[in-house]
């Protein structure tokens, strides 16, 4: 079994969305929230907080993420 921690991106932030960072919060180990993609500023600020996001880490349109980002090496949600 592979144990290897995962990173992840969140592209959205609603009510679905939240529901599955709540396991990224309760497990740790296996999965780290690296980005958020969402146009809505509260809601892009509240994920960032709470997963403690460099304002680099965070944008507002998808292209601007997949310009700028890692992203052979995420998830995406």
């Amino acid at each position: 079994m592979n144990n290897k921690q995962v990173s992840i991106v969140a592209i959205g932030a609603g009510n679905r969305t939240n529901k599955y960072l709540e396991y990224v919060k309760q497990h740790p180990d296996k999965a780290k929230l690296v980005g958020v993609v969402e146009l809505n500023e509260i809601r892009r600020n509240k994920i960032a907080e709470k997963f403690c996001l460099e304002p680099s880490a965070c944008f507002t349109d998808y292209h601007d993420f997949f310009r700028f980002s890692n992203a052979h090496t995420t998830y995406y949600m």
